[in-house]
């Protein structure tokens, strides 16, 4: 028997196209003890069809697929802020498929209400990648 994960899923707020992650990528709030939670801590995530970054907390959809299966392949990319004298970041979710995540995260458009840890709408600051 293959071995299942259980796997949060959204749709993208700008395409509507669905996006599978993996529940370890995400921080969940512990509101139901006697249950899995579907709500987590605000997420940044890219969607893979349109590139559009937008800010989650509810992930009211899971569904089972093959452990070996792309959402196993989720990274959070951490990315430094590009405002001018600010040393905020943002955690990315996503689960494009790419080589250097540099080039990946210049193709994405960040919602305006994506936010860094200090406050900015967020702007990429250019060449500071980081896994």
């Amino acid at each position: 028997m293959t071995p299942v994960v259980l796997s949060p899923e959204v749709s993208c707020k700008h395409c509507g196209e669905p996006i599978l992650l993996h529940r370890a990528n995400l921080a969940p709030i512990r509101d139901n003890p006697m249950g899995q939670s579907t709500r987590f801590y605000p997420t940044a995530v890219s969607c893979p069809a349109c590139k559009h970054v937008n800010i989650y907390e509810h992930f009211p959809q899971e569904r089972y697929l093959p452990e070996e299966s792309t959402v196993q392949q989720a990274q959070k990319i951490r990315l430094e802020c590009g405002w001018p004298d600010c040393e905020g970041n943002l955690r990315v979710v996503s689960i494009a498929l790419a080589d250097d995540w540099s080039v990946e995260a210049t193709t994405w458009i960040f919602d305006e209400r994506v936010l860094c840890s200090n406050g900015h709408p967020f702007r990429l600051r250019s060449g500071d990648v980081r896994k």
